[in-house]
């Protein structure tokens, strides 16, 4: 009875942690509702509207920082909760105070420090109670429930905005049930301890090679990033359907990192951090499809072939910032690379719009820029895990 009670308790943990993972793309929450929230505010410009999704991510940045910080005073469960506090609070906040833009740019930053708790503690939670293999099992279906809650986000959003943009923010109701789940189902743990002089104990002291899995997963994301912002534009271009249409390319987007948790497990057992390899090669044969389309459908394939790149990237480098640290030092690492990734999100369209103007102002070269650009990259991150590894082995 006893070990029935252990293992049902540390099934309900893990589901615990997925659904927080399910949280992590609820900067997309208000996008459904954007162009009626310009309506409401006809006097602020629509650069200042659009902004307001990406918003988040700054916050989250300082999130991370201070969670980061704060984990030698206070113990990872408190830290996560406190984040899913965040993101559930929202619901109450913009329901009912949203007389101007200053509010709602006010709550966007509470959502994003609240990301900036959960994201990386509840990273830190995995590395303390589950071994390489299971790890590795986990993360990739995290993968499958973050894009799954930015799925959520944009259908239940869209149909709520459509009664009123405000109730949108009753989506983050959904931030309820781990808020529930993880009070009951997180394990108590104690402060992290304080950094020491070897490399890779401690709280903050991360290894070197966390440095480089933050390099990649900021070149990555700089790239991925060019789908969302720039397919919109290929389509009406094109002439290949309406902005609603925009609007389903981007749901099948995230549909493709869904579908790449259950490969992700028994790819980065053979290949451990030439996955990353995977990531770009997928990139770059999205790219290539959505360039060369001259059909809607096309679109879609070379949008689920684009998103299945990020269920290969990003549980690559949080695999890999967990496994390079000790146990202390793992949340400060999966940290680092959430960083790394938001910064290559806001960098993204001025490096790539900006390099691809140089040769053309055509929205649909900036996916054949940015093909030719991931391919570069996916040799280059090749001969830096070789490097790497050689480098381990001596």
């Amino acid at each position: 009875m006893e070990n029935t009670a252990k293992v049902k308790n540390r099934t309900m943990m893990t589901l615990a942690i997925l659904f927080i993972s399910a949280l992590e793309m609820g900067g997309m929450g208000l996008q459904p509702a954007l162009a009626a929230i310009q309506e409401s505010f006809p006097d602020v410009p629509a650069t200042v509207i659009q902004t307001m999704s990406n918003f988040p991510g700054f916050a989250m940045l300082i999130g991370c920082v201070i969670s980061t910080l704060l984990a030698t005073r206070f113990s990872k469960k408190v830290l996560c909760q406190f984040g899913v506090a965040c993101y559930a609070a929202i619901a109450v906040l913009g329901f009912f105070f949203h007389s101007s833009i200053v509010l709602l740019f006010a709550w966007q930053i509470v959502l994003g420090l609240g990301f900036g708790f959960l994201i990386p503690t509840s990273n830190g939670i995995i590395a303390e109670n589950y071994d390489e293999k299971q790890r590795g099992a986990i993360m990739g279906i995290q993968n499958t429930f973050t894009n799954g809650g930015g799925i959520y986000l944009t259908f239940v959003g869209g149909f709520l905005a459509s009664i009123a943009w405000h109730y949108t923010y009753l989506a983050y109701l959904f931030g309820l049930i781990p808020l529930i789940l993880g009070c009951i189902y997180l394990p108590k743990d104690t402060p992290a301890l304080k950094a020491d002089k070897k490399e890779g104990s401690g709280y903050l002291n991360v290894s070197k090679k966390t440095w480089m899995y933050g390099v990649i997963i900021f070149l990555f994301i700089t790239s991925y990033t060019v789908f969302g912002s720039n397919v919109s534009f290929v389509i009406s271009d094109r002439n290949l359907g309406s902005s609603a249409m925009a609007g389903t390319a981007m749901s099948i987007f995230l549909v493709g990192g869904m579908l790449a948790g259950p490969m992700f497990i028994p790819t980065e057992k053979k290949l451990h951090d030439y996955t990353f390899c995977i990531a770009f090669l997928l990139l770059t044969a999205g790219f290539l499809i959505v360039y060369f389309a001259q059909s809607l459908i096309v679109v879609f394939v070379g949008a689920i072939v684009t998103g299945l790149s990020m269920g290969f990237a990003m549980p690559t480098a949080l695999l890999g910032c967990t496994n390079c640290n000790t146990v202390e030092a793992a949340t400060a690492g999966c940290a680092v690379a959430h960083m790394a990734g938001q910064i290559g999100t806001v960098l993204s369209a001025i490096i790539y719009t900006s390099a691809a103007a140089i040769f053309s102002d055509a929205s649909d070269f900036r996916f054949l820029f940015a093909a030719i650009c991931c391919a570069v990259l996916c040799v280059l991150v090749a001969l830096a895990v070789t490097v790497a590894n050689r480098a381990k082995a001596k």
